[in-house]
């Protein structure tokens, strides 16, 4: 646990929640709420902890990150988690993205580490914090506390982070995701299209042509970096759209069911209930704590 860390997050996320920075797509959170069984998605991003901790379920896999573990997620992706957190001790944590853009430029000039002797199929890790990687957090920190040194250093200081995660043990798993020839990038570009056309009719059958994979293929991969089917997937997005349209954006049932992209309430109602174990009308009592979108950490 690094002291100025934790006290430098605490200076800038000041409210509940998600607290922007100077730097786009760096997100600071603050929870002083625990947080139970909360469906959360996730943009590609890599987490680092303050204080506290948060335990992500995908599947039949753990996954805990905390003030010695940060969390790397390549592709969008839905899962359960829990939180700690109290006003006197807050979950305190600060999110990186992961871009396509930069990390195929840092790839590009590095040598592919090689196999682990573990396996990480899913399109999710978490690895240790490093000394290195720590100060490198910390600087970052101290760099959006000033405009002018967000705008001339954020930016390194973000290059250099990722740097130092594509050097970690588990990190060929980033090598794979953001190599223009893997499968896995095609199944993260079908990711964000799922995520920005989820309201549109979807089938397995075109998303794979899209891509120019066999149907049995783009499933076969989607479900190994996802642990869902394609279209466990869809239904996760919508449903999870639907919740927030719902309690944040005060929809009707009916409304939110026909904004996401069914055509049939009734079938939304009992999905949705299926999903969450609630029904739609119930949301608003039954939401952990905070808004949790696609920024979500």
């Amino acid at each position: 646990m690094n002291t100025e860390f934790i006290q430098l997050l605490d200076r800038l996320a000041t409210n509940e929640g998600f607290n922007p920075t100077l730097l786009d797509k760096v997100w600071l959170y603050r929870t002083e709420t625990p947080l139970h069984g909360a469906t959360i998605m996730y943009d590609p991003c890599v987490v680092f902890v303050a204080q506290r901790r948060k335990v992500g379920y995908v599947g039949s896999q753990t996954f805990i990150y905390d003030p010695g573990h940060y969390l790397v997620l390549p592709a969008l992706l839905p899962f359960e988690c829990d939180a700690d957190g109290s006003p006197e001790t807050p979950f305190l944590a600060m999110s990186i993205p992961l871009e396509y853009a930069t990390m195929a430029e840092l790839i590009s000039q590095m040598e592919m580490p090689l196999p682990n002797k573990d396996s990480y199929p899913l399109a999710i890790y978490t690895d240790e914090i490093t000394n290195e990687l720590m100060d490198a957090s910390i600087r970052l920190l101290r760099c959006v506390l000033s405009a002018n040194e967000a705008k001339i250093l954020g930016i390194q200081l973000i290059r250099e982070i990722l740097f130092r995660i594509l050097q970690g043990p588990k990190a060929r798993l980033l090598f794979e995701m953001f190599s223009p020839d893997n499968k896995q990038i095609k199944i993260a570009r079908s990711l964000r299209y799922i995520h920005e056309n989820y309201q549109t009719k979807l089938d397995v059958e075109s998303l794979a042509k899209k891509d120019g994979m066999s149907v049995s293929s783009f499933h076969d991969q989607f479900k190994k970096m996802t642990s869902y089917s394609p279209l466990q997937y869809i239904k996760s997005i919508r449903l999870n759209r639907a919740r927030d349209l719902i309690i944040f954006e005060g929809l009707s049932n009916s409304a939110a069911a026909y904004r996401v992209g069914y055509e049939s309430v009734p079938q939304f109602s009992r999905e949705f209930k299926r999903y969450f174990g609630y029904t739609p009308k119930d949301s608003k009592w039954n939401y952990p704590i905070q808004r949790v979108n696609s920024n979500s950490i």
